[in-house]
């Protein structure tokens, strides 16, 4: 049942991180949060990226399943640390809960550890905006970022 509702979303997502496989740069990021995420950031300027994201939450009898997909502004940088904001948009699937719609923003911290490697984190919020519109959470999250160059 849930494959069913998943089909046309998991299709657009994969038509997008393929389509955009001309940027200059392309990450993978891996982080753990409210829940595990992974995708692609892809680099278009220097101060640019994109970032669609797949994300999986495990609970008792709750799992979830979410598709993001997040821009990325590089503000700053100071001594290899770089300063991100950004904002995204974002569709979760939940067992016995309705699908779940909405906006977030977010601030984040990005390190290169090597030329290929890159660690981050960031501290956002989140707004349902269906079934009910509210203020959802505050979130927060860590991560390692592979570089293909």
């Amino acid at each position: 049942m849930i494959l069913k509702k998943l089909r046309l979303p998991l299709v657009i997502f994969l038509f997008i991180m393929v389509a955009s496989t001309k940027a200059v740069e392309i990450g993978i990021p891996f982080t753990v949060g409210d829940a595990f995420s992974l995708g692609a950031r892809i680099h278009i300027t220097d101060s640019y990226a994109v970032e669609p994201l797949v994300g999986f939450q495990f609970q008792d009898n709750n799992n979830a399943l979410s598709l993001d997909i997040r821009n990325l502004f590089y503000i700053r940088e100071q001594n290899d640390l770089e300063h991100y904001v950004g904002g995204n948009i974002y569709v979760t699937f939940q067992e016995n809960i309705d699908t779940q719609f909405g906006l977030g923003g977010f601030y984040g911290l990005q390190y290169p550890i090597t030329d290929a490697v890159e660690i981050f984190g960031e501290l956002g919020a989140i707004f349902n905006i269906e079934p009910t519109s509210i203020f959802s959470t505050l979130r927060s999250g860590v991560g390692i970022i592979f570089y293909i160059r």
